[in-house]
């Protein structure tokens, strides 16, 4: 969710910037490029040993929530061509399912916050998993939720992350960067596209063969 259909990713890049900063360390690219994808709690935690913060991870994630709640609040929005994507799945009977890093509050607050009525048929958060991604087990119990095998589903990622777990459980991966992951390589990933938009042309053009 976070970075693929709302542009949360560069509100919670600002956010460990200045939470690091407060602990006298710099939060950069080359960080927030090692932690997308996973769960916060296990990001912290990387955060506070990688860093050599003299905090623990949970006094970290309370000061990150500060400032992120801050933010979201103004400049949380959705990402381009997502309204498009989600009515082609309705109109064409297509299950839409959330598989996200994010808990479920989250989820319920960004949605209100981006007026989002939920157009998903279900949702694995972080509760949702013992192992969080690049784990396999968050998209393994996706294409479960939705009552089809992984390789029937198409995986839209904008972390490597994400397209790590959703390739190892062994779905078709369509990685979309977003300004921050525009630099990794998507090894894992089927294909690349520049947005949603993109995505869904490919998507289109896969089920119409």
């Amino acid at each position: 969710m976070d970075g693929t259909i709302i542009n949360s990713e560069v509100i919670s890049h600002k956010a460990l910037v200045q939470t690091c900063a407060d602990f006298g360390a710099e939060f950069t690219l080359e960080n927030h490029l090692s932690i997308l994808g996973m769960r916060f709690a296990e990001g912290a935690t990387w955060i506070v040993e990688n860093l050599s913060l003299a905090v623990s991870a949970e006094v970290l994630r309370q000061k990150y929530r500060e400032y992120y709640h801050a933010l979201i609040e103004h400049d949380l929005r959705l990402n381009d061509g997502f309204y498009k994507l989600a009515s082609y799945c309705k109109e064409n009977g297509i299950a839409l399912g959330l598989v996200t890093s994010s808990r479920k509050h989250s989820v319920v607050r960004n949605f209100k916050i981006v007026g989002l009525d939920n157009p998903f048929e279900g949702w694995i958060t972080a509760e949702s998993v013992s192992k969080g991604k690049p784990d396999r087990e968050p998209y393994v119990l996706g294409a479960k939720m939705l009552g089809v095998e992984p390789s029937e589903c198409i995986v839209l990622e904008d972390s490597e992350n994400g397209a790590i777990s959703a390739a190892d459980a062994g779905a078709y991966v369509i990685a979309i960067p977003n300004e921050f992951s525009k630099v990794l390589p998507y090894v894992m990933a089927d294909s690349v596209s520049d947005s949603l938009v993109d995505a869904l042309i490919e998507i289109e053009g896969m089920l119409n063969r």
